[in-house]
C-alpha cells in the first residue's frame, strides 16, 4: 500500500485483513507462506505502519500493533525486523502504556473516564512485548528488556490488565528471563524496580477475583474465572520467589544494602497475616536476605497492639516466625557475617589469622562494633515490640493474647542471646590471641579491639533491656499464672 491511508476506517479494515492472513500460520502447510507475508509487510509497508503508530488515533494504533504482533510471532527473523523498524517509535507506544483518562465535558466535576480504546491499545503493546520475549533469542531479548519505556514501564499498571494478559506476561518472564542462563544479571533484573515489585505484590494481595477484575478506573468488569485468579496469584508468587530468592543474592555487603532498598517496599506491601501464600513468600525472602530482617521489623505493617482478635493472633504468629529466623544458626557463616556487621572479606582474613595462630596488625581492620549496635538492637528487639505492645499483651485478660505475646518475648530473648554470644565470641577469640602473644603492638591493638567488642555486647543488652517490659510486669504475670494454676478450694 501507500505510505499513508487517510481514511482510518479503511485502514482499520485493512489491518484486520492482514491479521487474518498472518493467522494462517496455524496451518502447517501455510506457515512458510505466512512468514514470507509477514516479512514483506514489515519491510515494505513499514512507512504506513509508522504513520499509523504516530497518528495519535488510538483505535488505528491498536489495530496496527496487532498486525505487528501477528507478524513478529512468526519467527525470530520477523521479530528482529519488527523490533528494528518500530522500536525507534517506542515513545509513541509508551504513551499508550499509561491508562489515560479524560474529563467528561458534560460533568467536569465528576470522575475522569477512561479514553475510548485506551485499554485495548495498552494491552496490544504489552502483547507485543510478550511475543518478542517468547520468540526472540538473547540478542533480541537484551535490547527489549533494556528499553526502560517498554516492558519495565508496562508493569507499573499491571494490576489494571486482564488476568489472561498478566498470566501470559508472567509466564514468559519465568521461561525466558528469570530462568535464562544466557542473559546477564542486569538484563534479568531490568524488569524489577522497587516500584514494579510493589505492583506485583499488589496483584498478589488481590485474592478476590472481583478485585483482580477491577481496573485503574475503579469500574467493575466481568469477574474472571476463580481458577484463573488462583493460578494467577500462584504465578505472581513464583515470579517474586524466583527473582528474590534465586536471581538476587545478599552475599556481599554492597549487594545486601542494595537489596534492602529494592525489597523493603515489596515485603512491607505484603499482607502475610491474611494469606498463607504471602506469608510463605515473606519468610523465604527474609531468610534469603538476612540484612533485610531488621529493616522489615522496624517498618513492619503487622498490627501488634494486643487484642483478643483474629487479626492480632495471626499477626503475632507471623511475627513469631519472623523472629525465629536467626541467621548463622544453620549455616557455616556467623550471625555477624550474615547481617554484614562483620563484612565477609574481613571475617575471612580474621579466621585465617586465628587458624594460623597468628595475630597480625591487620586484625585492627575489623570494624569496631559501636556504630552497628543500634542496627543489631533493631534486629533483636524491633521498636514495634516495645513496652507499649509487650507489657499490655502479657497482662491481657485473654490467655491466647498472653501466650502469643510471651512467645514473641521468648524469641526476642533468644535473638539477644545469639547476638550477645556472637559479639562476645569475637572478643574472646581476640583475648585468647592476645594471651598467646603476637608482638607488643599487635597484642595491644587486639586487646583494645577485644574490649570494644565486649563493650558493644554490654551496650546491646542495655538497649534491648530498655525496650522490654519492666521486671515488675514479668513478676506480676508469673504470680497471676501461679494463682490460676493453684487449686480453687480445699473441699472435695
Amino acid at each position: 500500500g501507500g505510505d499513508k491511508v487517510r481514511d482510518s476506517g479503511k485502514m482499520n479494515a485493512l489491518m484486520r485483513l492482514l491479521q487474518a492472513l498472518l493467522a494462517c500460520h496455524v496451518v502447517p502447510l501455510l506457515l512458510e507462506h505466512s512468514r514470507n507475508l509477514g516479512t514483506k509487510i514489515i519491510r515494505k509497508a513499514n512507512k504506513a505502519f509508522i504513520g499509523a503508530i504516530t497518528s495519535g488515533k488510538t483505535r488505528l494504533f491498536a489495530e496496527t500493533m496487532r498486525v505487528i504482533c501477528r507478524a513478529s510471532e512468526l519467527g525470530v527473523v520477523q521479530a528482529r525486523d519488527a523490533w528494528k523498524k518500530f522500536s525507534p517509535y517506542m515513545k509513541n507506544m509508551a504513551r499508550h502504556l499509561e491508562v489515560m483518562k479524560q474529563e467528561d465535558k458534560s460533568n467536569k466535576e465528576g470522575p475522569r473516564i477512561e479514553r475510548p480504546f485506551a485499554r485495548d491499545a495498552r494491552s496490544v503493546v504489552v502483547e507485543w512485548g510478550i511475543v518478542l520475549l517468547r520468540v526472540g533469542d538473547p540478542q533480541l531479548i537484551a535490547p527489549v528488556l533494556g528499553t526502560a519505556t517498554f516492558l519495565p514501564a508496562a508493569i507499573k499498571n499491571i494490576a489494571s490488565d486482564p488476568p489472561e494478559l498478566v498470566d501470559k506476561l508472567l509466564q514468559v518472564m519465568l521461561d525466558k528471563v528469570l530462568t535464562s542462563r544466557e542473559l546477564s544479571f542486569p538484563m534479568r533484573a531490568a524488569l524489577f524496580s522497587a516500584f514494579n515489585l510493589e505492583m506485583l505484590a499488589t496483584v498478589l494481595r488481590s485474592s478476590d477475583p472481583s478485585v483482580l477484575a477491577r481496573g485503574a478506573s475503579g469500574v467493575d468488569k466481568a469477574a474472571p474465572d476463580p481458577k484463573l485468579a488462583g493460578a494467577l496469584r500462584d504465578k505472581v508468587c513464583r515470579v517474586l520467589q524466583t527473582f528474590t530468592c534465586e536471581v538476587l543474592s545478599s552475599s556481599t555487603e554492597r549487594a545486601g544494602a542494595a537489596n534492602v532498598k529494592l525489597l523493603l517496599p515489596l515485603v512491607t506491601t505484603l499482607r502475610p497475616s491474611d494469606d498463607v501464600l504471602q506469608q510463605q513468600l515473606l519468610i523465604s525472602i527474609l531468610k534469603k536476605h538476612p540484612p533485610l530482617q531488621g529493616h522489615y521489623l522496624v517498618a513492619s505493617p503487622l498490627p501488634l497492639m494486643p487484642a483478643a482478635s483474629h487479626k492480632f493472633l495471626t499477626s503475632a504468629a507471623v511475627m513469631a516466625k519472623t523472629l525465629a529466623l536467626i541467621p548463622g544458626s544453620d549455616a557455616d557463616s556467623s550471625l555477624l557475617h550474615q547481617l554484614h556487621i562483620l563484612p565477609p572479606h574481613q571475617e575471612h582474613t580474621y579466621l585465617q589469622q586465628i587458624s594460623a595462630g597468628l595475630l597480625a596488625g591487620g586484625i585492627t581492620a575489623i570494624p569496631a562494633p559501636p556504630t552497628h549496635t543500634t542496627i543489631l538492637a533493631d534486629w533483636v528487639a524491633p521498636p514495634l515490640l516495645c513496652k507499649g505492645s509487650l507489657s499490655p499483651g502479657l497482662q491481657h485478660a485473654s490467655y491466647l493474647v498472653r501466650l502469643a505475646t510471651a512467645q514473641m518475648l521468648l524469641l526476642i530473648l533468644a535473638r539477644l542471646d545469639s547476638a550477645v554470644g556472637a559479639l562476645c565470641g569475637v572478643s574472646a577469640v581476640l583475648s585468647s590471641a592476645t594471651a598467646h602473644g603476637a608482638g607488643n603492638e599487635a597484642a595491644a591493638a587486639a586487646g583494645i579491639t577485644s574490649t570494644m567488642w565486649r563493650d558493644a555486647a554490654a551496650r546491646l543488652k542495655r538497649i534491648v533491656r530498655a525496650r522490654l517490659p519492666d521486671f515488675q510486669v514479668l513478676v506480676a504475670v508469673r504470680q497471676h499464672a501461679a494463682t490460676r494454676a493453684a487449686p480453687s478450694g480445699s473441699g472435695g
